[in-house]
């Protein structure tokens, strides 16, 4: 069986903000019961890392308990959050539940450009483990990945359905000999 390089699960939809950028998710979330079978399937797919995301997964009450099965089959895991309700009290839950620290904290998202954000972000986490502020190539990275989101549900009829059609992303053609390589083409 191949085993998949990483997984990125959105493991709710809720959030404590309302941003206008966001591509929004199904108003369904798995239960307790299933989401934490899930958690405990996913370190037989071997995957080098998870990335645990939402929505706000710091709204999901079982995220320490999913943190720590996933973290605990040795993967690295890693958790966006929009930081909002990082506290304390969070930071000291998350580390409860992984058997070895983190070794770095990486801040991203537009709010880290300020600099007395960052500074604040850095003050209260440095203690944890050393605090890196993501490089320019890595938010590119992040928002192709949010590009090819966006064509990917138009491309399957969602909800960026007509942008897709009002560009006729569905009629190019790729004409470089490297992607049709990369891309099985």
């Amino acid at each position: 069986m191949n085993t998949p390089y990483m997984i990125d699960w959105a493991i709710t939809n809720r959030c404590n903000l309302d941003c206008l950028y966001c591509r929004g998710m199904d108003k369904d979330e798995l239960d307790s019961r299933t989401i934490l079978r899930v958690a405990e399937e996913i370190p037989s797919l071997k995957p080098r890392w998870v990335i645990v995301e939402g929505g706000e997964p710091l709204l999901r009450r079982e995220l320490f308990e999913i943190i720590k099965v996933i973290h605990n089959s040795n993967i690295k895991i890693y958790l966006i959050s929009n930081g909002m309700l990082f506290n304390e009290d969070y930071v000291a839950s998350i580390l409860v539940s992984m058997h070895n620290p983190p070794k770095e904290i990486i801040l991203s998202g537009r709010l880290t450009d300020y600099d007395f954000i960052k500074v604040e972000l850095t003050r209260r986490l440095n203690k944890y483990a050393p605090v890196v502020k993501v490089n320019k190539l890595s938010r590119i990275v992040k928002e192709a990945a949010c590009g090819a989101y966006i064509i990917g549900e138009g491309l399957l009829g969602g909800k960026y359905r007509r942008l897709v059609e009002n560009m006729a992303i569905a009629k190019w053609r790729l004409q470089s000999a490297n992607c049709k390589v990369i891309c099985g083409l």
